[in-house]
C-alpha cells in the first residue's frame, strides 16, 4: 500500500528545494547584472570578473535559463573576444531564440566583425589591446576556451558544470 503522507512530504521538500534554488539564482543573477552595469559605467575590469563569477554561480542553480549565458556573451564582447562572444550567443540562442535583445546583439556583433574584417584587409593593421585587458583576458579566455571545447555537444546543465569548473580557476 502506498504511503500518501510520505508522498506529500517528499513533494513539499522538492518544492522547498526548488524555491531555494530559484531564490539563489535570482540573487546571484541580480548581483551579476549589478556588477556588469557598474563595470560598464566605471570601466573597472575587477567588477567584470565579479559579474562573470556571479553569472557562472547562477548557472549552477538554473542552467536552462538564457540570461547568464547572454551576459557572458556581453562580457566577451567587452573583452573584444569575438569568437567567444559568438559561441555564447549561440548557447543563448539554443536556449531561447526569442530572448529580447538577442537578435539585435547578434546583428551588432556580426556587423562589427564584418567591419573589422574589412578594415583589417584594407589597412593590414590590427588594433592593439589595452595591456590590462590582455592580462585579464589571456587567462580568462584560455579557461573559457577549454570549457568551450568541452561544451560543443552537451546539454546546458553539462555546459554549466564544465564552464563553472574552468572559469572559477581564473576568477578566484
Amino acid at each position: 500500500m502506498m504511503d500518501f503522507e510520505a508522498l506529500k512530504s517528499a513533494k513539499k521538500k522538492v518544492v522547498v528545494i526548488q524555491e531555494k534554488q530559484a531564490d539563489s539564482f535570482d540573487s546571484l543573477y541580480n548581483e551579476g547584472v549589478t556588477y556588469f552595469n557598474q563595470c560598464i559605467e566605471n570601466n573597472n575590469l575587477e567588477l567584470l570578473k565579479k559579474a562573470a563569477d556571479k553569472f557562472v554561480e547562477s548557472i549552477s542553480y538554473k542552467s536552462t535559463l538564457v540570461e547568464p549565458y547572454y551576459y557572458l556573451a556581453h562580457i566577451f564582447y567587452v573583452l573584444g573576444k569575438d569568437d567567444l562572444t559568438i559561441e555564447y550567443l549561440k548557447i543563448s540562442q539554443s536556449i531561447n531564440p526569442d530572448y529580447p535583445g538577442l537578435q539585435a546583439f547578434k546583428k551588432i556583433v556580426y556587423n562589427q566583425k564584418v567591419e573589422e574584417e574589412k578594415s583589417t584587409s584594407e589597412s593590414g593593421i590590427n588594433d592593439k589591446v589595452n595591456e590590462n585587458e590582455v592580462v585579464l583576458s589571456k587567462d580568462l579566455i584560455e579557461n573559457i576556451s577549454k570549457a568551450g571545447h568541452q561544451l560543443k555537444h552537451v546539454t546546458p546543465k553539462v555546459m554549466a558544470s564544465a564552464f563553472t569548473n574552468n572559469i572559477r580557476k581564473f576568477i578566484r
